[in-house]
Parts: structure tokens; C-alpha cells; sequence
């Protein structure tokens, strides 16, 4: 798996048009960028999967990439029982 490069807040802003289950917030210091609750398809595109608490300094830069997002089994069409590969070691 391949994750988004994600080195400045202009890097995941033209994602987040329109997308009001997403924050950016001005905090002491820095930005955050979250989400507040999740809609069918509001992790369908890489770099929102990726707006959990992501931080940002004052200057655009990146400081903080918390955890990868994760899904509960069945919860999207990729993480569905039938087609997660449970025979295969992890």
C-alpha cells in the first residue's frame, strides 16, 4: 500500500473542498486537520484517509502524521469478510 506524500497543508486542502465532515482548525501554534464524523465516502480518496489529526506549523509545513486511518471489518466495500484474505500470515 501506498500512502499520499503529504509534506505541506497545500498538499491536502484541494481534497477537503466541499467536504464538511472535515476541519481545519487554527490551534496554538499550529493547524489541525481532522475529521468530525464520516460519511460513505469520505475516506474514498487517499489523502483524506489520511486527516486524522494531521498538524501543521505556522509556515504550511507538516509536523505531526499520526496513525494511518483504519476501518472496522465490514465497514467499506474493501473490508468486507469475503474479501479479506484471513489464510494469509500477517
Amino acid at each position: 500500500m501506498t500512502y499520499p506524500i503529504i509534506e505541506t497543508i497545500s498538499d491536502i486542502l484541494p481534497h477537503l473542498a466541499g467536504r464538511d465532515e472535515f476541519v481545519v482548525a487554527q490551534r496554538d501554534g499550529y493547524t489541525a486537520v481532522d475529521y468530525v464524523y464520516s460519511l460513505p465516502d469520505s475516506f474514498a480518496d487517499p489523502y483524506r484517509k489520511e486527516c486524522r489529526g494531521l498538524k501543521f506549523d505556522p509556515s504550511g509545513r507538516i509536523l505531526a502524521r499520526p496513525l494511518h486511518k483504519f476501518v472496522n471489518l465490514g465497514e467499506t466495500e474493501e473490508t468486507q469478510p469475503h474479501r479479506v484474505a484471513f489464510s494469509i500470515p500477517i
